[in-house]
């Protein structure tokens, strides 16, 4: 008959497994983590700051790189908010002054750093912390050390605990870490009659995952492009994309063009620079130009594609190049 104690031991280790793995599965992040920043009632937005403000948490008038969260959601419905250090947001459990209560980062969030969030419509939310209180955004007459800062004293919803919602500073079009075509929606375009060959592959790199291979021997032009779906980046100022090429086929120049209404609409920008080191090209949108074959663009909305092209008459008729994370981003104080 087996021996009582070591059952009972069995059984004390395994709720603690239990408690354990139940305590794994309430972090996992069932969607893609986003970036998003909040404006408080005072207009400005709340920020994380660092280790000389003692990792506060506050509102300053910018919106700069601290003032984007990664917004985590949790198998419990609740949410986590991931700072630029790599810190989560963590409300106090218990107070008596109200700076106390005030908000701060921890390296885990443990209990205290998962938020029930309240969609109010209208971009507008609130957040409740573990105490059952609501972030509550401070103005500039509180006391020192606390103007500007966030709290979660209150367990009512006033105007105070109405934050807006701003949309990513930066959005994502191609990362190529599905190392596939995104179904059709990234393909290359050349007229292989005369010549042109354009070969896409997907490989990998040590610290990147999935990056973009084009490569081409050319006549006359070849392009990748990317359809955009008829995004509007109207909101955004910048394309930014990482690139790097092979020795003996690096490209002089590289062509971007963005095009809408049914292509009729194109505007370009030509690059150069590219060697044989990764290095990020930031593309102002205002600086994208007319062409002489089409009309430009007349605005950044209903966007249909990107094209990254190599043209005969501007570089070399063969290249290698490689592609990764193009993005489109807001500039500082543009939400």
């Amino acid at each position: 008959m087996p021996d009582i104690k070591i059952l009972f031991r069995m059984a004390i280790l395994l709720s603690v497994v239990l408690v354990i793995t139940g305590c794994s599965f309430q972090i996992i992040k069932p969607p893609s983590p986003i970036g998003v920043a909040f404006r408080s009632h005072h207009g400005r937005y709340v920020t994380a700051m660092g280790d000389g403000d003692d990792w506060a948490i506050r509102q300053e008038p910018k919106v700069g790189d601290c003032a984007w969260f990664t917004q985590h959601h949790l198998t419990n419905g609740k949410i986590t908010l991931e700072t630029c250090y790599g810190k989560y947001v963590v409300a106090p459990e218990t107070g008596f002054e109200r700076q106390d209560w005030m908000l701060r980062q921890e390296s885990r969030p443990g209990k205290c750093g998962q938020f029930d969030l309240y969609d109010l419509g209208g971009n507008r939310v609130a957040f409740k912390t573990c105490a059952g209180r609501f972030f509550t955004a401070g103005d500039g007459n509180w006391l020192p050390g606390l103007e500007w800062s966030v709290v979660g004293e209150t367990d009512y919803m006033d105007s105070w605990e109405i934050f807006t919602v701003l949309e990513p500073h930066t959005s994502s079009i191609a990362n190529f870490d599905s190392c596939t075509d995104e179904e059709s929606l990234i393909r290359p375009i050349q007229d292989p009659s005369v010549g042109n060959t354009l070969v896409v592959s997907y490989v990998r790199e040590a610290g990147r995952g999935c990056i973009a291979r084009l490569e081409y021997d050319i006549v006359e032009w070849s392009a990748l492009l990317i359809q955009l779906q008829g995004a509007d980046l109207s909101t955004y100022t910048q394309l930014v994309f990482d690139v790097k090429a092979i020795a003996h086929k690096v490209p002089t120049q590289l062509r971007i063009e963005l095009k809408r209404a049914g292509g009729q609409e194109v505007s370009i920008l030509n690059v150069s620079g590219i060697t044989t080191d990764w290095q990020t090209m930031s593309l102002d949108l205002s600086d994208f130009g007319v062409t002489d074959y089409t009309d430009p663009l007349s605005s950044f909305t209903d966007m249909e594609g990107l094209l990254f092209v190599l043209d005969a008459n501007e570089s070399e008729k063969t290249a290698v190049i490689y592609l990764d994370n193009i993005d489109v981003r807001r500039g500082e104080g543009n939400p």
